[in-house]
């Protein structure tokens, strides 16, 4: 899993290095990643898990996509065939009596073969983050976010703000990029008041309810190390 913790210059250099064009690169490499431009670059195959099933595909990322399309639909065309041939067996399954001969036994066993291949892969949920009360409260979000007036703060003898003024609003959406020690999660602690300015000023607004997703996760005891998952949801939900 080589991109976790690698910032945008060292991701360049490893993608150029593994890219299957370096033919000197005599190595058989499986990588998992979350960055499809990393894949696009670096990978002649693809290997899916979908739904307890393997499924490879070769070529880059963009090659992947367009053939599990047409997999899917595939996989459609064929449950929709299933179902059409199922709504003719479940009438022929209602007229039969309950004892039933050799033939009609080995027919009712391909009716539940054809009720399973019937079902089809579902539809995918959409995972929801807020709960209704919040997304009320997103609508009471008012136009500034967070106000810095001449903020300045010092890493050791090294300075990260100088004089620094910015007013982030409402439905901004900016990303903070920089190499690995720039001060990029320290940027982030100051803005969610972890962090203290040597001097100038930072304002949240009134409405505001910082959600904060930190790069190391969940920092835990020993005792909720030993916690099943679900007990220490449940402990977190009704702290909050």
């Amino acid at each position: 899993e080589p991109t976790n913790h690698l910032d945008a210059d060292a991701l360049e250099w490893l993608a150029d290095f593994l890219k299957p064009s370096n033919r000197d690169r005599d190595m058989t490499m499986l990588l998992v990643t979350h960055d499809r431009y990393f894949l696009e670059k670096v990978c002649s195959e693809i290997i899916e898990l979908d739904r307890s099933q393997i499924y490879r595909y070769p070529g880059n990322y963009t090659r992947y996509l367009e053939l599990k399309v047409s997999r899917l639909a595939a996989e459609d065309a064929e449950t929709e065939r299933a179902r059409t041939k199922l709504r003719r067996e479940s009438e022929w399954m209602a007229r039969q009596p309950k004892a039933r001969q050799a033939k009609s036994k080995a027919r009712e066993q391909q009716y539940y073969a054809l009720v399973d291949a019937s079902k089809g892969r579902g539809i995918d949920n959409k995972i929801q983050l807020s709960t209704p009360e919040e997304k009320e409260n997103q609508k009471r979000l008012g136009g500034v976010v967070a106000e810095f007036r001449q903020a300045k703060y010092l890493m050791g003898d090294r300075v990260l703000l100088q004089d620094f003024t910015y007013d982030f609003r409402q439905r901004d959406r900016i990303g903070i990029c920089g190499p690995n020690g720039v001060g990029k999660s320290t940027f982030l602690k100051i803005l969610t008041g972890q962090l203290k300015l040597a001097s100038g000023t930072i304002k949240l607004g009134e409405t505001v309810r910082v959600g904060y997703y930190e790069q190391q996760g969940l920092i835990l005891t020993p005792e909720q190390e030993k916690q099943p998952v679900l007990k220490f949801i449940q402990e977190a939900v009704e702290k909050s």
